[in-house]
């Protein structure tokens, strides 16, 4: 969660078990860190970073929140129901949290090796599943050694002093979003032209009453206006998980039945329609 804007290098993103993988570098500085991602079912997305300096963070997004850029936030999380750990965070902008994390190697191993973290954060207890972070936080670390070590073999995970591991136990998922929004059955929508299995983050969508996701994008509605029966005028803010700059839309969505809507009025416009979870290519099969 880089401060200064940062480009993707094509050619960099791919996806492990669920989890999206992308580099970036800044223009005339060079590779900057290394990026992967996942959105749950509750519209919260997870995000873990590593820089080319070898320090990590994680975020959060989730469109519920009501920030202020700029606050530190206590947080506490928990993995697999062992003690909570406190961890010092800021509000990158409205919906976005994130905080660097000690260069622990034993902490990165139980990050790697957890099946569920509750984030005890603003607004309530988040529940997250942790799979596949397993591969995809160490190709992670594989990404940062590509861009910094080429050539060479991997670099090891963050090097300090080993603190005990959490003790595993069941946790249950949590986070209803509000309610609210277009009249829509929440959920994964998919350009009309394209089959649900081939989905990808170029004709992806994602509705939930606190707004629409558009591919890589996680959207909250700040206002929604009802043109007509089936036409509705939509402002609302979007931010991409790997930036901290949120930026502001308005546009029209045609409501053509509850699980299909128009984006757009005329000869240009998208449809898109519903595709269950299970019918989703294996990142969003959550």
């Amino acid at each position: 969660m880089a401060e200064v804007r940062a480009d993707i290098i094509p050619g960099s993103q791919r996806t492990i078990q669920g989890w999206t993988l992308d580099a970036h570098d800044q223009p005339g500085k060079g590779f900057s860190h290394c990026t992967i991602f996942a959105r749950y079912r509750s519209g919260i997305m997870m995000i873990f970073s590593i820089s080319a300096q070898r320090r990590w963070n994680v975020g959060w997004l989730y469109p519920s929140w009501n920030l202020r850029p700029g606050q530190q936030i206590h947080l506490r999380y928990s993995i697999d129901g062992g003690p909570p750990a406190e961890l010092a965070a800021a509000a990158k902008n409205k919906t976005l949290v994130a905080a660097e994390l000690p260069a622990n190697a034993s902490l990165f191993e139980t990050m790697r090796q957890g099946r569920q973290m509750t984030l005890f954060a603003p607004g309530g207890q988040l529940g997250l599943s942790l799979d596949g972070t397993s591969m995809a936080l160490a190709e992670l670390n594989s990404c940062v050694d590509r861009f910094t070590r080429p050539g060479s073999a991997p670099a090891p995970l963050p090097a300090a002093p080993a603190t005990p591991s959490p003790q595993a136990s069941a946790q249950g998922k949590g986070a209803a979003a509000p309610t609210g929004g277009l009249p829509l059955k929440p959920g994964f929508y998919v350009n009309a032209d394209t089959p649900c299995g081939k989905a990808s983050f170029a004709t992806l969508w994602y509705v939930d009453p606190t707004g629409v996701s558009i591919g890589h994008q996680a959207g909250t509605f700040r206002k929604v206006e009802k043109i007509d029966p089936t036409r509705y005028r939509v402002t609302q803010e979007l931010v991409d998980p790997r930036e901290s700059k949120p930026e502001t839309m308005t546009d029209v969505y045609v409501i053509v039945n509850p699980t299909t809507f128009r984006f757009g009025e005329h000869s240009g416009a998208t449809e898109a329609r519903y595709c269950p979870s299970s019918s989703m290519p294996e990142p969003w099969r959550r």
